[in-house]
């Protein structure tokens, strides 16, 4: 943990931060949450009720687990690339983001007949692309493969310790210019990734197989060679919470950076905010320029829906 000062006037920053192997981004909110919550705490958002009790062994979860396999095989397909192979990463980060409105990014969303994520999602592949071109990196012919993790905690076990998430990988072709299409084929993808919320038998594959070989498909997920970007949604508390008798204005999400990629991003809300958080490696450049783009694409997105 460490206390920031001197950013602003009369104002100071809290930075926590927390090993991946202990905490995934779901439980860190939760804890934040709990932590910081005066008595009358908001209902926990973003985490689906509990699940029916999953009998192991079943056709169900054999079912549910060949899925999961199939899915991760999906690794072995290269992904469109944002810097070129060989290029010398060093692992440092550069953090950037900005904030939207909350209700004006749903509203946006709504009126597109969309889930927020899905226009996160659609908003984020336009941004990449124009942020290549920018920098005069093509994607080439490959799709773009986002690594979208998808949460197994339910009510029963939104405390527990580690990791319970499952990895999506939503794919992009590239040439999709106009944003209005991306979105529609945005939503197509994540129809599949949504059931998992709700499927009891979600994450069967990682139960069944050897620790060794679920570490193994889990490297082959995120290898940069075949996800082009990890894409994180971590919804946060619906109402500001306190430290120490003063108000929280904004939460920031500075997300995690996988070995070997360049470039990863993480789409979160506190309150009445919604924020989207770039982390780049420093040799790549900074990623503010991002940050814009993004915010472009919702522009467009709010043209075309007419408000």
């Amino acid at each position: 943990m460490w206390i920031l000062h001197g950013y602003a006037p009369d104002e100071f920053a809290v930075v926590l931060r927390g090993h991946h192997a202990h905490f995934d981004g779901m439980l860190l909110s939760e804890l934040f949450r709990g932590t910081l919550s005066e008595p009358a705490a908001s209902p926990k958002p973003g985490v689906p009720p509990r699940s029916p009790t999953a009998r192991r062994g079943t056709a169900a979860e054999l079912t549910t687990a060949l899925r999961e396999g199939i899915g991760a095989l999906s690794g072995l397909r290269r992904a469109a690339r944002l810097v070129p192979n060989g290029f010398p990463l060093t692992g440092k980060p550069h953090y950037a983001w900005g904030s939207v409105e909350l209700a004006r990014f749903r509203k946006i969303a709504a009126a597109h007949g969309a889930t927020p994520n899905d226009l996160y999602l659609s908003s984020l592949a336009g941004a990449l692309k124009s942020w290549a071109e920018e920098r005069g990196q093509s994607l080439g012919r490959q799709p773009v493969r986002m690594m979208v993790p998808v949460t197994l905690r339910r009510r029963d076990n939104a405390g527990n310790r580690g990791n319970l998430v499952l990895g999506a990988g939503v794919r992009l072709p590239v040439g999709l210019d106009d944003p209005v299409e991306r979105l529609e084929y945005v939503k197509s993808r994540t129809r599949k990734v949504r059931s998992m919320l709700f499927n009891p038998h979600a994450g069967a594959l990682g139960r069944m197989v050897p620790d060794r070989f679920g570490r193994w498909l889990l490297e082959l997920d995120l290898h940069p060679r075949s996800t082009t970007v990890l894409a994180s949604h971590v919804p946060g508390p619906e109402k500001r919470l306190r430290l120490g008798g003063r108000l929280i204005t904004d939460v920031v999400p500075l997300n995690l950076l996988p070995a070997g990629h360049a470039l990863a991003a993480c789409f979160s809300s506190y309150a009445d905010t919604a924020q989207i958080c770039f982390v780049a490696d420093r040799t790549v450049g900074g990623c503010d320029g991002l940050v814009q783009l993004w915010m472009h694409e919702l522009d467009e997105m709010t043209a075309r829906a007419g408000l």
